[in-house]
């Protein structure tokens, strides 16, 4: 069945980590960087190493078919987060997530979420 609405992803980044998670099909895959994306001030201080990191990450969980339908992704930092996040650090989550294909995308910094939590923030 082609839905208009493509798959939800939690996505965790961690120092030098990411990890992805489909809601809808319950499916999740984690991997270290090949390169180094973590700076000393910043989760991600190289953004070209985790932006690929996440592509290929998401096209292992997302949906495969005939079309490519954009998801939608919550974005959840681990880590460097002790005060909360400035305007440029979440901007940067969300250019990460939508430079991985998201149509839309929200940054959540909390507790972690469960799939009901992740799905209820886009209704």
């Amino acid at each position: 069945m082609f839905s208009l609405l493509g798959d939800v992803l939690y996505i965790k980044i961690y120092p030098n980590k990411v990890s992805v998670r489909n809601v809808n099909k319950k499916t999740e895959v984690s991997k270290s960087a090949f390169a180094a994306f973590t700076s000393q001030r910043l989760l991600v201080g190289e953004f070209t190493v985790a932006e690929k990191l996440l592509k290929e990450l998401i096209t292992e969980v997302a949906h495969r078919g005939l079309f490519r339908v954009p998801h939608r992704a919550v974005i959840q930092p681990q880590a460097m987060i002790e005060n909360g996040l400035c305007q440029v650090e979440e901007r940067l989550f969300l250019e990460l997530a939508l430079g991985s294909g998201a149509f839309k995308a929200k940054v959540h910094v909390g507790a972690d979420l469960h799939d009901d939590a992740v799905l209820a923030l886009f209704n």
